[in-house]
């Protein structure tokens, strides 16, 4: 399988084309959903066309799951607790690429602790926006325990007692671009 080839540099999201999005479990029947709507992403590519690096930082409070009493909740002490953790980041330690796929490995940083995270991501090919700069887009899913982060167990039984009780997952749709400094 042929690999993505980028052009060199450092490729940097653009926010109104960029969706973060992540879902946790609810009473055993569905799942609670939202996304974050400030974040900033970056990956170097290096001399070879393939990216060495990617880092991720979300604005902690800037959740949104269509609910603004859920939102306070989520954003508090009990769980994200934004005042003393403004900011979920994500940086990249190791960078496997196969074909348009890649396995990223980084720190994932969320409430304070942080811990190594494995995702899957998927690279399109690079395209000229209408203002000529090259841009690309990049999908990342994943998911990570959400006590291992220190986000309160869910209280109600039949949530806890799902299998996946424990899991948030996400997906993140970035349009990164090529911008001259």
């Amino acid at each position: 399988m042929t690999s993505v080839r980028l052009t060199t540099g450092v490729w940097r999201s653009d926010p109104e084309h960029s969706l973060v999005r992540f879902a946790v479990p609810y009473l055993g029947i569905s799942q609670v959903a939202g996304v974050f709507r400030q974040h900033r992403a970056e990956m170097v590519v290096g001399a070879d066309g393939q990216p060495e690096r990617f880092d991720f930082e979300i604005a902690a409070a800037s959740v949104d799951t269509n609910d603004e009493n859920r939102d306070l909740m989520i954003t508090s002490m009990d769980f994200l607790d934004v005042e003393a953790n403004p900011t979920i980041t994500y940086r990249s330690d190791q960078v496997e690429v196969d074909g348009a796929g890649m396995t990223v490995t980084g720190q994932l940083k969320i409430n304070g602790i942080g811990h190594v995270v494995t995702v899957g991501a998927r690279l399109s090919e690079e395209v000229a926006a209408d203002s000529g700069v090259m841009c690309v887009g990049l999908t990342a899913t994943g998911h990570v325990s959400r006590f291992a982060f220190g986000l309160r167990e869910p209280s109600d039984p039949r949530t806890r007692a799902q299998p996946d009780a424990d899991l948030i997952r996400f997906q993140t749709d970035v349009t990164l671009c090529l911008r001259p400094d």
